[in-house]
């Protein structure tokens, strides 16, 4: 699932080739991307308007439109942009070709992401405050925003920060390193955090988004120059994942372990398949052998459906 990180790449990479371009041509072949707009209808609204600037809330990409229309965007699961691709995969579900003779394919293979339009400014601040709290970037966000917010609250913190009507762009792996750096455990309940923990968390969320953000432009990650569904170089390098040490409750262990995943992914990316002897030689702590081996297993069969 692409997390705010990720949806800013995005965004940094294909603003300087779409913002100016008119979108010349437009075709919708997926019906649940635009629902409850017909896909002939969200055609006719799309055509011949002019991109004027392409922005980012939340998880969301904002195609800001001439005659102040905006498409919003997320590409949820499996979503991919492709910038001037040489084949068209065959999930594609959208097609757009620029004024400039360029083209711009959504595809989807699971087809959760979705397109939705909003009509002037007041129709976009409607769309995005039904469905977003603050973001860690906005002005207003820190500890007293989400003490507040939290205020009785039973859910665990964890679920807290993925309730995306509270904190708007972060997800499931951005969540469990923000936590591990504050050292709070994701399942304690968000209203009992204490003022202290809520002021090492807040920063801790804000450090982690701008981590892979960095993270991912330093390895000049081409997440819609290339369809990371079928790409072995990108699925080797997949988001953030490999440089977080993240948190793994293990079959009834009470403890929490701590699991580099960017171990595994450095092997498999080095070597192009993974070897088990040696993800498991080294020093793993209380990490038993037989763990490390289901969960290098799990993350090699996710791998493997990504490149398929």
């Amino acid at each position: 699932m692409p997390e705010l990180p990720e949806v800013e790449t995005i965004r940094r990479q294909l603003a300087p080739r779409v913002q100016g371009r008119v979108l010349a041509h437009v075709r919708v072949d997926d019906e649940r991307w635009c629902m409850p707009l017909a896909p002939r209808a969200m055609e006719r609204a799309l055509r011949g308007r002019r991109v004027e600037s392409l922005g980012r809330r939340g998880k969301y990409l904002v195609w800001e439109l001439s005659g102040e229309r905006y498409l919003l965007q997320h590409l949820r699961m499996t979503g991919n942009l492709l910038y001037d691709p040489a084949d068209r995969p065959v999930h594609t579900r959208v097609a757009i070709d620029l004024d400039d003779g360029h083209a711009l394919l959504y595809v989807d293979a699971r087809r959760f992401g979705t397109g939705q339009l909003a009509e002037g400014r007041d129709g976009l601040d409607d769309f995005l405050g039904a469905r977003l709290g603050l973001e860690p970037f906005d002005p207003g966000f820190g500890a007293e925003h989400l003490r507040a917010l939290a205020r009785d609250s039973r859910a665990p913190v964890k679920a807290f920060l993925l309730d995306q009507k509270r904190v708007a762009g972060v997800g499931n792996i951005y969540a469990d390193e923000a936590l591990f750096r504050a050292g709070i455990h994701p399942l304690r309940p968000a209203g009992r955090l204490t003022r202290a923990q809520w002021e090492a968390l807040a920063p801790a969320i804000v450090e982690t988004l701008e981590a892979g953000i960095a993270a991912l432009r330093a390895h000049d990650i081409e997440v819609m120059l290339v369809d990371m569904q079928y790409s072995r170089r990108t699925a080797s390098i997949i988001g953030f994942d490999r440089y977080l040490a993240t948190m793994h409750r293990v079959a009834d262990v009470d403890e929490v372990y701590l699991f580099k995943r960017f171990e595994i992914m450095r092997f498999w990316s080095e070597n192009g398949t993974f070897n088990f002897e040696d993800v498991q030689k080294g020093d793993r702590g209380r990490l038993a052998a037989d763990v490390y081996d289901c969960l290098a297993r799990r993350i090699a069969d996710a791998i493997d459906y990504a490149v398929q």
